[in-house]
């Protein structure tokens, strides 16, 4: 046997401000058998400086090991204000010791960790003064450490009764334990870190965990193709993105074309003619190897076929189950599949019908407290709740009759997905996922697998599975993602898995936006520590991590396409500010007129609250010659709420023409507004006016208008309170009207002021139902729809000598 040998030589002072405190450290060279001898070191107080000094000799340290066994021995020290520590560990088939006193308890925490592999004589004691030879064993660690002061020996009494106790017990565990072809020792390398004042050199001890399938999968197929496309480093994300990006998207097609979409595995099972019938599309059908077995029935010919397939994610084997949209003639089979699997989440990312063509049958109960029975297990609908992405509905489901087996089951039902391509921003994918990732990390460790499905179970569900395990890679400490290497291993899964080039392509910018954005949503309990963390001033003396934070905000789109009608010359006068457009997508398209070019533009926008899309319409404070176009809006979209959150006039500056009149009625164009009743609030007015057409006169409605007067000219508000107080009036009011058409909002500019009060309502309704709150998100989720949303804008105008700052929200 090959030996190797290490000698290590420490020596080390520590300062801290635990004057007077006298710890006493362990040492101990750990043996498999449960057997140790101790060591001490003791930390004595400098009188003469308000220090603490460690003072220690290492005696000697000696490996002596076989190849299988790395000789690695890693020694760090470290102090804070409150604590210091000494841990002693070695390699991935060793021992880790820590052992820590607190300045208050003068108490001790021992942990040990001792891997079954490891074996390990009764250890040597080398003196200072002797010089170590190699000696014929398998393992042997020697580690001793001089001191002064003598102190009490009960101490170290029970530390050495602990540390039998718990040998005795890890070993007894790692016996019984079954070995695992999917344990590995990980290491994650070393690292320079600062802390209370003191540098530490930290080299982390490996430590045994599960082995991702990805990862398995990559180092068992080492093949050219593999090797070009490695792992991803999570900081060189955004850069190997921009290249991908280069020549229109050349590389990401050149990518995607090199893994293959249908490995050949065998798929005979998916074949038979007692199953083809139950296969949406002819050429979608699971591998033998990965198909989803469900029960048999007796006397029914493949009774145990589905359209299904277990996929791996994220450190977790058969994590989710791809399948088709469920047809008419397989809902039973679905709903076994949910039973047996045990099964408490689904995820559906396709509408029942997409231009004209049916994509999934509705396989549950369309009515809260509707019962229905599928294949023999009753589902009940308790709650449906829709948002403007996405509509999550929770079932019980219960099989045989008897309520004690009765089951909750979750369903998430993506609605945004366009019904050609990819969502233009991954914004609400996200959102969704992490929805869909919080609530399944809640269910029990028993839970079985999440099932996931579009309408073949292979395009979008492959999207959702790549994008939730690459964020379960990120949020658990890993340093890169690989979205190449989940992509191949998913196809040899389940055939055609992530289709098209344009879903590969929207994993990245995904993922991308997930490193660049990271976790941003918050507890309410968590969002006053989480606020002022934002408000501290960084080390540069200048920003603060909210500045930092809003600076991150910044996905306005500049190129002129998006703005195609904006900037049409016949429509350049009818924006109050020449950087504040609506986007082409999304801008309200007013009724055309006859022979008048322009007629359908008004600086206006569409914009999603939580609950709803196209709930709001965010707009520019209406100009002389805009103003009938701004009735002509509330008329064709019944808009029954209008909020205006400026005066008429403010700096000797318009932000808004006189649209109504508090003394008589006033005729706009077609359109004719009344006074009916006007009520003085703290710090807004609330105004109801009846609008009518004169074409259709029997049509007219009550409207109801709010003008918020609390805001300064200058920066925001002193107190929230009156604007909060008018947006629950608000939202008050929508749910009594029973309405679904939009709120209008309206500033001088449409974005400042507006954004920040459709930002408010929209927090407060996903605070109702979820209990979370995330600012950033939900701003940059605005600035999507309108440009500048919630507008930090400095404007300067030279008048006479001086510059003015107008407003900051």
């Amino acid at each position: 046997m090959e030996m190797k040998y290490l000698k290590l030589l420490l020596s080390n002072t520590l300062s801290t401000r635990l004057s007077g405190l006298l710890l006493l450290l362990s040492c101990l060279s750990l043996q498999v058998n449960g057997q140790c001898t101790l060591r001490s070191v003791s930390l004595l107080p400098n009188t003469n400086e308000s220090t603490l000094q460690l003072n220690c000799n290492v005696s000697g340290i000696w490996l002596l090991n076989n190849d299988s066994v790395p000789s690695e021995l890693v020694v760090s020290m470290s102090s804070d204000n409150r604590t210091v520590s000494l841990t002693i560990g070695f390699s991935e088939d060793g021992a880790v010791i820590t052992v820590k006193g607190h300045e208050n308890y003068c108490c001790f925490n021992l942990s040990v960790t001792v891997t079954p592999s490891v074996t390990v004589t009764p250890s040597v004691t080398v003196t200072p003064s002797s010089t170590p030879s190699p000696t014929p064993f398998n393992m042997l660690i020697v580690f001793g450490i001089a001191g002064g002061g003598a102190l009490v020996v009960a101490v170290l009494i029970i530390i050495i009764i602990c540390v039998i106790v718990i040998c005795c017990c890890l070993i007894r565990r790692q016996r019984e334990s079954p070995s695992s072809p999917l344990i590995r020792s990980k290491s994650a390398g070393s690292r320079m870190e600062k802390g209370g004042g003191t540098s530490i050199i930290r080299r982390s001890i490996r430590k045994s965990r599960v082995m991702d399938p990805i990862d398995v999968y990559r180092k068992k197929n080492q093949s050219e193709v593999m090797n070009t496309h490695p792992t991803i480093h999570n900081y060189q994300f955004p850069a190997h993105l921009a290249v991908m990006r280069m020549n229109d998207n050349q590389r990401f097609m050149e990518e995607f074309g090199t893994i293959p979409m249908n490995p050949g595995h065998p798929k005979e099972v998916a074949n038979y003619e007692c199953n083809l019938a139950k296969n949406r599309y002819d050429n979608i059908l699971p591998y033998d190897h990965t198909r989803v077995k469900l029960s048999t029935v007796k006397w029914q010919e493949g009774s145990d076929y589905i359209n299904a397939s277990f996929l791996d994610g994220f450190m977790k084997p058969q994590q989710y189950i791809a399948t088709q949209g469920p047809m008419a003639e397989t809902i039973g089979e679905f709903w076994r599949m949910v039973w047996e699997q045990n099964s408490a989440t689904i995820v559906m990312v396709t509408k029942l019908q997409e231009k004209s063509t049916v994509k999934c049958d509705c396989y549950w109960p369309t009515d809260v407290n509707e019962r229905c029975t599928y294949g023999g297990v009753e589902v009940t609908l308790v709650e449906c709740v829709p948002l403007a992405n996405y509509t999550f509905r929770t079932f019980t489901i219960m099989k045989g009759g008897t309520s004690k087996d009765l089951r909750e089951v979750r369903q998430f039902h993506f609605t945004a997905w366009p019904d050609h391509g990819v969502p233009e921003f991954p914004t609400s994918m996200l959102s969704m996922i992490r929805c869909v990732r919080a609530h399944h990390n809640r269910l029990p460790p028993d839970t079985g697998p999440m099932i996931v499905h579009c309408s073949a179970g292979v395009g979008r569900t492959g999207t959702f599975v790549v994008i939730d395990s690459m964020l379960q890679r990120i949020l658990h400490g890993e340093d890169n993602v690989d979205i190449y290497g989940h992509v191949t291993l998913l196809r040899n899964q389940r055939n055609f898995m992530v289709q098209t080039e344009d879903q590969y392509f929207f994993i990245h910018e995904a993922i991308n936006e997930a490193i660049a954005c990271g976790v941003t949503d918050v507890t309410s309990d968590q969002f006053p520590v989480h606020l002022d963390k934002l408000e501290l001033i960084q080390e540069d003396g200048e920003s603060s991590l909210l500045e930092m934070e809003f600076q991150r905000l910044a996905t306005d789109r500049t190129e002129p396409h998006r703005f195609a009608s904006a900037t049409k010359n016949v429509n350049k006068g009818k924006n109050r500010f020449v950087n504040i457009m609506p986007y082409e997508y999304n801008r309200v398209k007013l009724s055309f007129i006859r022979a008048t070019e322009g007629s359908d533009y008004i600086n206006a926008s569409y914009i999603d609250s939580y609950r709803q899309q196209r709930a709001y319409l965010a707009t520019q404070g209406p100009m002389k010659n805009t103003v009938e176009d701004f009735w002509r809006m509330i008329w064709e979209h019944k808009s029954k709420i209008i909020v205006m959150l400026t005066k008429l006039e403010e700096k000797q500056q318009e932000c808004s023409f006189l649209y109504w009149s508090d003394l008589e009625s006033r005729q706009f164009g077609e359109i004719t507004i009344e006074l009916i009743k006007k009520k003085e609030e703290i710090d807004y007015l609330h105004r109801q006016f009846k609008i009518a057409h004169l074409e259709q006169p029997e049509a007219s409605y009550t409207l109801h208008h709010f003008q918020f007067l609390g805001w300064p000219e200058r920066g925001v508000p002193v107190s929230a309170l009156p604007l909060l107080q008018m947006i629950q009036n608000v939202q008050e009011l929508y749910i009594t009207l029973r309405t679904t058409e939009p709120i209008t909002v309206m500033c001088s500019s449409g974005v400042g002021r507006t954004g920040v009060f459709i930002a408010l309502g929209i927090v407060l309704e996903r605070y109702s139902v979820e209990g979370m709150i995330d600012l950033f998100q939900t701003v940059k989720t605005l600035r999507i729809q309108r440009s500048a949303m919630v507008q930090t804008r400095v404007r300067k105008e030279r008048e006479r000598e001086g510059e003015e700052e107008e407003e900051g929200n």
